[in-house]
């Protein structure tokens, strides 16, 4: 197997519009999930969590 495999049938997949419509729109809601929780992460400890 390839070691571009993985990529090269990533690209076939791009061709099909209604795939590509679906990885372009969760790429984008991971992005945005993902920046959420940096941003919280940038801002510090909210207090202690280890207590219950």
């Amino acid at each position: 197997m390839s070691r571009h495999a993985f990529w090269d049938d990533l690209a076939r997949d791009l061709d099909d519009p209604e795939f590509r419509r679906a990885y372009v729109s969760e790429a984008a809601r991971i992005a945005a999930v993902d920046a959420t929780i940096n941003a919280e992460a940038a801002s510090g400890p909210t207090g202690d969590r280890t207590q219950s």
